[in-house]
């Protein structure tokens, strides 16, 4: 068996996708695409904040916003679209689109319908850290008539107040539906290798559970690297949360791969859970199928799960997959009480990033735990929908009395946000109250003695 390492070239990759970023860095292979254009209400400049490179914006009469505008006519292309925005969180805020759209309701400017159209609003608060957020533009119409540019992202700031901003990415909608229903280039590229040498020992060491909706190539992707990447005695049980049939077909005929399939899609917790009771692993080892494993993932964190007592889960580090960025390296909890991820967008190889130690939690995309600990603590929380799972199972460990430790040894590639459907705003609210009802109260007496925890 031959280790399959790190090549980019290699990777699954989202189709229709341009990306602008501040520190002028692009994924090997992306088109661009997009640049940012300053204007008399927006003011701009290339600074350093949180460890990023990234763009500061103020608009001395109101709002802080940052224009955009594609370099051709290819926007023009584009149909519906989703534009990521990579912000940094530093106030009780908001954040939305405004951009030149199809419908011509919208009268903000009279001689032009369907310009400066907005996208809901999402309300954030001052946590100190980097996030991303997703915003679908249905009916974009790219005309360059938001004061000249394509779109704008727009903070809710007082007059003079920044906004630091560190990428755009635009991905079409409809390559996104191609990608999940149509037979693509990709996954016949990934078909060609096929997925090979899975092992399915009668009595595995570790049960691998991989929760699938769809995402063909990069389920392929993932499991193709299990295969040639991990050692020991292991087998991979996929549940299957209401794929297609061409999903099912695929899988079905990948030898030693376990396909457990539920008819409908019930969310993370419930496809993990009954992943776990086929399992026959002493271990439980939960993957994401957007994770990359590169060799010696598994090795390393059953070393770590062994080697230190009362060790109950173990986490991962986590890459962006195109540049080789941390995304994490842990979970900690700031002063407000609100999960964010050690050293993110940090480089892979960040000093602090490479010391094993023991974190409040770790992120489910991969996440080791012991059998006997998942069915002692009833496996994840359903109550849950697609957030706060992976994080409220580590919490219970260790009020159990458990620890969770961060492996820098086992490393993998994460796109992050492509194996699940996410619930939207509401949901995302709903699981955070469930969270903060749960937990808020406890924190500090679970995390608080940790380093780095309690407070930024």
């Amino acid at each position: 068996m031959t280790d399959r390492i790190h090549d980019s070239s290699c990777l699954v990759r989202p189709t229709r996708e341009m990306r602008w970023r501040a520190d002028g860095r692009e994924r090997p292979g992306s088109n661009p695409g997009i640049v940012q254009v300053d204007t008399e209400d927006s003011h701009s400049q290339r600074v350093r904040s949180r460890g990023v490179d990234c763009l500061r914006v103020f608009n001395p009469f109101g709002a802080a916003w940052v224009y955009f505008r594609f370099q051709s006519d290819a926007g023009r292309s584009l149909g519906a679209v989703r534009v990521c925005v990579e912000v940094l969180c530093e106030a009780n805020a908001s954040l939305w689109i405004e951009y030149d759209s199809s419908d011509e309701a919208v009268s903000t400017v009279p001689d032009s319908p369907g310009a400066f159209k907005l996208t809901p609003a999402t309300a954030f608060e001052n946590t100190g850290r980097w996030v991303r957020f997703d915003f679908d533009l249905p009916d974009a119409n790219f005309r360059r008539r938001v004061n000249g540019a394509d779109f704008r992202v727009v903070m809710g700031r007082k007059a003079g107040e920044s906004m630091h901003i560190r990428s755009i990415t635009v991905v079409s909608s409809a390559s996104r539906r191609a990608a999940e229903t149509a037979p693509g280039r990709q996954e016949r590229a990934v078909n060609k290798r096929r997925v090979t040498g899975l092992r399915r020992d009668d009595r595995p060491e570790v049960s691998i559970v991989v929760p699938v909706l769809d995402q063909l190539a990069y389920t392929l992707q993932c499991l193709d690297h299990v295969s040639v990447n991990t050692a020991g005695s292991y087998e991979v049980i996929v549940v299957d949360d209401g794929s297609g049939a061409r999903t099912l077909e695929a899988l079905s005929e990948i030898e030693g791969l376990r396909v457990i399939r539920n008819p409908a899609n019930r969310g993370f917790a419930r496809a993990c859970n009954r992943g776990a009771e086929v399992a026959r692993g002493q271990d439980l080892l939960f993957l994401n199928n957007d994770t990359v494993p590169m060799p010696g993932w598994m090795s390393a964190l059953v070393a770590c799960l062994r080697q230190h007592p009362r060790v109950g889960v173990v986490g991962s580090k986590l890459l962006y997959p195109f540049s080789n960025e941390i995304q994490h390296a842990g979970v900690r909890f700031d002063k407000e009480g609100v999960p964010y991820h050690v050293h993110q967008f940090q480089p892979a190889d960040f000093p602090p990033a490479q010391l094993e130690s023991e974190v409040p939690a770790v992120t489910g995309a991969c996440l080791l735990t012991t059998a006997r600990l998942f069915a002692e603590l009833g496996g994840f929380d359903d109550g849950y929908a697609n957030g706060f799972e992976d994080i409220d199972y580590c919490l219970r460990a260790r009020q159990t009395g458990y620890r969770v430790l961060y492996c820098p040894r086992s490393v993998l590639l994460h796109y992050e946000s492509v194996s699940t459907i996410r619930g939207g705003e509401r949901q995302k609210i709903l699981n955070r109250n469930r969270f903060q009802s749960l937990w808020s109260s406890r924190l500090e007496d679970l995390t608080g003695h940790l380093e780095g925890v309690g407070g930024r």
